[in-house]
């Protein structure tokens, strides 16, 4: 049976013509209804009790559907009054898009030593890797999450221009880096790698693959 991927359903509109107009960027920044991604060194934020709870259900190796609504994590985002101590000049959110009549941010912490003991996060949960618990993430939450950490992975991965070497900026409110270097100006964007995922099966039978690295749960086709 054919699942569909945990990681793509964020329906969410990603504000193209919006996040050009720095006036409305700011003013979502400070919405009551504008929600942040925390990110940490590439992991994400899920509520504490919960997944404490899920662990054997981790551990089982049942990573080859969606998890049960009972047996579902749930995704910890932070209002914009909660982020204020965290936007602190240096630190820079990118925005996601809208859903609904929310607007979404990524922001990245990894920063913060112990970030889970800063007081904006403190007893809120905790930062773990997104590739273990997708499908126990709501396929909203689940989409979101990824589309978040990869946007702050290649926010950290462009900080310098490829061209001259060059510190880059951020523009359109984080879809774009431009080289700082006049006489470059380069613009760099969010890399989109097509790719295909092929299954090697005979008769009844698929072929599998893992790294030594995995845990011992763990496959790929």
């Amino acid at each position: 049976m054919f699942h569909d991927h945990f990681y793509s359903s964020e329906h969410i509109d990603r504000a193209v013509v919006q996040r050009r107009d720095e006036t409305w960027v700011n003013e979502q920044l400070r919405a009551e209804n504008t929600l942040f991604v925390p990110v940490w060194r590439e992991k994400v934020f899920v509520d504490r009790a919960e997944a404490e709870g899920d662990t054997q259900y981790r551990l089982s190796g049942r990573l080859d559907a969606p998890a049960p609504p009972d047996r579902r994590l749930k995704a910890v985002f932070l209002r914009s009054d909660e982020t204020i101590p965290l936007l602190d000049g240096h630190r820079r959110a990118v925005l996601l898009g809208c859903s609904g009549k929310r607007t979404y941010f990524a922001l990245d912490l990894s920063d913060i030593e112990g970030a889970t003991k800063h007081r904006a996060l403190a007893g809120r949960g905790d930062f773990v890797g997104l590739r273990g618990i997708g499908p126990m993430l709501d396929r909203f939450d689940g989409g979101l999450l990824a589309y978040a950490r990869g946007m702050l992975r290649w926010h950290q991965q462009h900080t310098y221009c490829g061209v001259c070497g060059s510190h880059t900026a951020m523009l359109e409110a984080g879809f774009i880096r431009r080289c700082t270097a006049t006489e470059c100006d380069q613009q760099h964007f969010p890399r989109t790698d097509p790719a295909i995922i092929v299954l090697v099966t005979h008769e009844n039978r698929a072929l599998l693959g893992r790294q030594a690295k995995w845990d011992a749960t763990w496959y790929s086709v």
